[in-house]
């Protein structure tokens, strides 16, 4: 039974850390004008114990950056209000276990935004490879403020040529199907079994394609913090998510949208790993409070855009969503979906991941694989899982699922 406690251990400390620490107030660290901008160990691990976004807009929790030795990054910070521009920043790749000895990062630029500041940073190149919270430290003369974005930085000593990424979706936070079957286990249990097994594997990152909230707005309060805090603190991987219709819903002054903003991320946005480049779609931007997916014509006419850019690049494409918009069962996607397609079948996207249905699905076109992936966790015992998928070169070498079982080296 070492996997089960394992499981229950990792579920059920951390979902009271929350619960604990949800009464602490601010969600950024001021200091007073005397006292130099530096960072601090105890102002860090107290800020990263709150999941909710602060100033820092990118990198984050959901949308982060894999950085190699010597690679540059923009960090995208937000200004508080009352405060002037800097006079000084500092910039560190952060973790609890080591919040003492933070790796520094060499600030090499920093240019005034609409809404704060651009700050480039560089890896250096003898960085300790993980997964790291970015922190930033900035004084303006009168003030100083010490920001915390949570699993925002991998840093790895090379992309390689072949890696594998796990696509974990329909997490539904809290589902009472969630224990696996045994209504001894808590809820979340197999949550809890699958960042065991995403912690042990060789993969570069995860996708996580959304309805990672189990029902509506009314736990929204309690779905997106304990969830953030839970896979934030939880999982050693990067890990990059887009909305589910379960994730979005707007009643009233409870706005899914906005809860994403918070505790996620971007809800549409691209990266490179290699020479492939990943679009992360939101696939809920229209009509809210429906199951079925659709985009607006501005984030349509940003995906044309950037799969142009990749295309010139001569990058592999993968595009990811919670919703397919193309299944050869069912419809999941409103009209917007023909003119997505389209785009996708010009740029001659290879990959197109999905979640939504509940079950594996595969569906072809001329140019593109759309692979739908069963849920995390609401389902049946036999009918759970992730999805594991191996690149190589310019090709997609393996795609399979696997169960939340035992990690490596755990017994049941």
């Amino acid at each position: 039974m070492k996997n089960k406690n394992a499981a229950m251990g990792i579920v059920a400390v951390l979902c009271a850390t929350v619960l604990a620490l949800s009464a602490v107030a601010g969600a950024t660290a001021f200091f007073g004008r005397n006292r130099k901008p530096a960072y601090d160990a105890q102002q860090y691990l107290a800020l990263r114990a709150l999941p909710e976004n602060r100033n820092i807009t990118y990198p984050r929790f959901a949308t982060p950056s894999i950085q190699p030795y010597g690679g540059e990054l923009a960090v995208l910070m937000n200004a508080p209000a009352g405060m002037a521009a800097p006079e000084e920043f500092e910039v560190y790749a952060a973790s609890p276990k080591a919040a003492e000895a933070p790796v520094a990062l060499e600030v090499t630029g920093v240019t005034p935004v609409e809404t704060g500041w651009r700050i480039l940073v560089k890896i250096p190149q003898d960085s300790p490879e993980g997964l790291y919270d970015l922190v930033v430290v900035a004084k303006d003369g009168k003030k100083g403020l010490l920001d915390v974005s949570n699993s925002a930085l991998s840093i790895v000593s090379r992309i390689p040529e072949e890696f594998s990424v796990l696509q974990v979706t329909d997490i539904h936070y809290n589902t009472k199907n969630s224990n696996g079957g045994d209504k001894q286990n808590p809820s979340n249990y197999l949550l809890g079994k699958i960042m065991e097994q995403v912690n042990a594997a060789d993969a570069a990152f995860v996708l996580n394609t959304g309805d990672f909230c189990q029902s509506s707005v009314n736990t929204y309060d309690v779905d997106y913090p304990e969830f953030a805090s839970l896979w934030s603190q939880t999982v050693n991987k990067p890990t990059y998510a887009v909305m589910g219709n379960h994730d979005g819903f707007v009643v009233g002054s409870r706005n899914g949208y906005e809860y994403f903003n918070q505790y996620m991320g971007q809800q549409y946005y691209s990266f490179d790993y290699g020479n492939w480049h990943f679009v992360g779609v939101n696939s809920y931007e229209q009509p809210p409070n429906d199951v079925d997916g659709g985009i607006s014509k501005e984030q349509l006419a940003w995906i044309d855009s950037d799969l142009a850019n990749a295309r010139a690049a001569d990058k592999n494409i993968v595009m990811f969503s919670h919703h397919t918009p193309f299944d050869s069962d069912f419809v999941f996607w409103d009209d917007s979906r023909f003119a997505l397609l389209e785009v996708i079948d010009r740029y001659g996207v290879k990959l197109y991941l999905s979640g939504h249905r509940h079950t594996d699905q595969l569906d072809e076109s001329a140019t593109t694989k759309f692979i739908s992936t069963r849920t995390a966790q609401n389902a049946e015992p036999d009918g759970v899982g992730y999805r594991v998928l191996r690149f190589a070169g310019n090709s997609v070498e393996s795609i399979g699922t696997a169960e939340p079982k035992a990690a490596s080296g755990l017994t049941n």
